[in-house]
C-alpha cells in the first residue's frame, strides 16, 4: 500500500466540465490567417450556415453559450473496490469576446461548470475559469503574447495522486505567461516564460481526520527558448531548452522539502506542409533535482509530438505525445515520470454531422517506491449541429488503470448526452 498524507488509496472521475470543446469560430477578418478549406481541421472549420454568428459591438466579436451534460458512469469514484455508478447533471454557461481588429488581438473568457449529482450529492462540484490573452503584432515578422488565467475547480477523482475525501479536492489554479515569435524568412526564434500559483483544499475524510492538501500548495516558474532554422522548404529544424522552478509554501507530511529545478534539452523539427501535415516532433533529455537528499534527481530521455494530419478536406488525425516530471502526494516517490500518447481523428460525415473517435495510453513511473501505472483510455463522439443556435452529441468514453498496488487499479465507463445553445 502506497502512504500519502493519508494511509489509503481510492481514486476516480474527471472534473465537471462541458463535454464539447469550444467551437466558436475565431474572426476571419482582420489579422487573422485565412486558410483554405484543406488547411482548416475539421473540428475547427468554420461552416456558415452552423457556426455562431456573435453579437458585434463595435470590433469586438461576442460569443454567449449555454450546454447541459447529462453522464451516466460506472464507477464516479475510479476505486477498484468500492464501486458506485450514478448520473450527473451538468450545466455549463459560458461568454467569450474576441476582437476583430486589423492588428493585434485581445481575448476575453469567462466559464463555469455545475456538476450535480443525482445520488452521491457529495461529490456535486463548481468549476470557475476567467482568461485573458492578447497578441501585440510588433512587426510583421515579430508578436508578443500573453495571458492570465484563474482557475477555481476541484481536482478529478481519477487523479494520479491518491483521493480519499469525502469530497473532491478543491483547486485553485492562477497563471501569467508571456511568449515571443520572430520569423524573418528562414529563421524562427521563440521564447516563452510562465508563473503558475497552485492552492489545494484540505478535505475531511469518512474517519473523521482531514487530508492535508495545503502541503501541496506550490508556485511553478517555467519557460523556454527555441531557434529554428527552415533547411528545405517547410521544414525547419530547432533546438530547444526548457527549465522550471517548483517551490512549495511547507515541507510534505513528514518534513521533507519538496522543491525542485529542471532542465530539458530538445532537438526536433517542425512541419508545416500546406494543407496536409503540420506540427512538431522532438526527442531530448531532461533532467529533475530534487533540494533535499532524501529524492534521487530523475533524469532520462525526453520526447514529444505534437502532429495534424488532413489526408483529405474531411478527415483529420491527430497526434499527441508528451513526457514529464509530474509532482506527487507520495512521500516515498519524489515524483513520477509521465509518458503519454493520444490519436484522435475526426471525420465530417455531413457539415453538420462530425463523427470523432480517440485513444491513447499513458505510463506513470514513480520514482522511488517502484510503484507503475499503464492508463488506457479510448471512446468516440458524434456532435450533431441543428443550426446556427442549437447542437447535440453522444459521447462514449472508456478508462482503465492498471497499477502495480492493487488499489489504484480502475476502469470505468461514461456516456455523455448534451445539448447546446450558442449565438
Amino acid at each position: 500500500m502506497r502512504t500519502s498524507l493519508v494511509t489509503g488509496a481510492g481514486l476516480v472521475l474527471l472534473a465537471a466540465g462541458p463535454a464539447f470543446a469550444d467551437d466558436r469560430p475565431t474572426p476571419t477578418t482582420g489579422a487573422e490567417y485565412n486558410r483554405t478549406m484543406a488547411e482548416t481541421d475539421v473540428a475547427d472549420r468554420r461552416q456558415e450556415q452552423y457556426s455562431p454568428d456573435g453579437v458585434r459591438i463595435a470590433d469586438f466579436l461576442i460569443f454567449p453559450k449555454a450546454e447541459l451534460d447529462e453522464q451516466l458512469s460506472d464507477n464516479i469514484y475510479a476505486a477498484a473496490n468500492r464501486r458506485r455508478g450514478d448520473l450527473t447533471t451538468t450545466l455549463s454557461p459560458s461568454i467569450v469576446i474576441k476582437s476583430d481588429f486589423a492588428q493585434h488581438e485581445i481575448s476575453l473568457s469567462a466559464s463555469s461548470d455545475f456538476a450535480f449529482f443525482k445520488r452521491y450529492t457529495d461529490e456535486d462540484t463548481q468549476h470557475y475559469n476567467v482568461t485573458a490573452s492578447g497578441k501585440l503584432d510588433v512587426t510583421r515578422d515579430a508578436q508578443l503574447t500573453m495571458s492570465a488565467t484563474y482557475d477555481d475547480g476541484s481536482e478529478p477523482r481519477s487523479s494520479p495522486d491518491p483521493n480519499l475525501g469525502r469530497h473532491p479536492t478543491p483547486v485553485i489554479n492562477k497563471t501569467v505567461s508571456v511568449g515571443g515569435d520572430y520569423h524573418p524568412a528562414r529563421v524562427w526564434l521563440k521564447g516563452d516564460a510562465s508563473f503558475q500559483r497552485l492552492d489545494f483544499g484540505d478535505v475531511g475524510t469518512d474517519t473523521g481526520a482531514v487530508i492535508a492538501n495545503h502541503l501541496r500548495n506550490r508556485d511553478i516558474v517555467q519557460g523556454g527558448v527555441r531557434a529554428a532554422y527552415e533547411i528545405v522548404p517547410n521544414y525547419f529544424a530547432f533546438v530547444e531548452v526548457r527549465a522550471n522552478n517548483r517551490v512549495y509554501d511547507q515541507p510534505n507530511a513528514i518534513g521533507v522539502n519538496r522543491n525542485s529545478h529542471g532542465w530539458e534539452e530538445r532537438a526536433g523539427t517542425d512541419l508545416e506542409l500546406t494543407g496536409k501535415l503540420h506540427g512538431d516532433i522532438y526527442a531530448g533529455y531532461l533532467t529533475q533535482d530534487f533540494r533535499s537528499s532524501t529524492y534521487k534527481e530523475v533524469s532520462g530521455l525526453s520526447m514529444g509530438a505534437d502532429l495534424v494530419w488532413n489526408p483529405t478536406a474531411l478527415t483529420t488525425v491527430k497526434l499527441l505525445v508528451q513526457r514529464t516530471v509530474e509532482d506527487t502526494v507520495d512521500i516515498r516517490a519524489s515524483s513520477y515520470l509521465s509518458t503519454q500518447t493520444h490519436l484522435f481523428a475526426d471525420h465530417e460525415l455531413r457539415r453538420n454531422i462530425i463523427v470523432s473517435v480517440d485513444g491513447g495510453y499513458g505510463r506513470n513511473a514513480y520514482q522511488g517506491d517502484g510503484v507503475h501505472q499503464n492508463v488506457y483510455d479510448g471512446g468516440f463522439k458524434l456532435a450533431y449541429k441543428f443550426n446556427k443556435m442549437a447542437y447535440s452529441g453522444l459521447i462514449y468514453h472508456y478508462y482503465q488503470r492498471d497499477s502495480t498496488v492493487d488499489t489504484e487499479t480502475y476502469h470505468e465507463n461514461r456516456m455523455i448526452l448534451a445539448l447546446g445553445l450558442q449565438y
